[in-house]
């Protein structure tokens, strides 16, 4: 898992496919729990090119929703938007669905095709 804070208030977290529920605990502790305890908005961006969502093991699926309904409840005053890049069409539909039915998140979602995309619907939507 690569973090990216040099487009500072996104923060970009780009997924790859060698990812452990270890992995997944020191990202949010490491480095978004404490980049969210920053003054001022952000925009987390997840980068999910090189790697299928629809394949991520079910342990390392639910390690996530546990940091995410964490990040949620602490710092909804803080997250703008969240914004998810898949390339594939048939998996953005897929997510989609699912993010409409938990319909649960405190912020606009968004799941685009591009990091490029995904920061000129950030600039079009005038969120920071």
């Amino acid at each position: 898992i690569d973090y990216d804070e040099s487009k500072w208030p996104v923060i970009i977290v780009r997924l790859n496919d060698k990812i452990t529920t270890q992995c997944v605990d020191e990202l949010y502790q490491e480095f978004i729990f404490p980049a969210f305890e920053k003054p001022g908005k952000h925009v987390q961006v997840t980068d999910m090119s090189n790697v299928n969502p629809l394949m991520i093991r079910a342990t390392i699926r639910a390690r996530f929703a546990v940091h995410e309904k964490t990040m949620r409840k602490r710092y909804a005053d803080k997250v703008v938007a969240d914004i998810r890049i898949t390339p594939n069409i048939a998996i953005r539909g897929a997510i989609t669905g699912v993010e409409w039915v938990a319909g649960d998140a405190p912020w606009p979602v968004k799941n685009v095709s591009s990091e490029q995309e995904a920061m000129e619907w950030i600039e079009k939507s005038k969120l920071l």
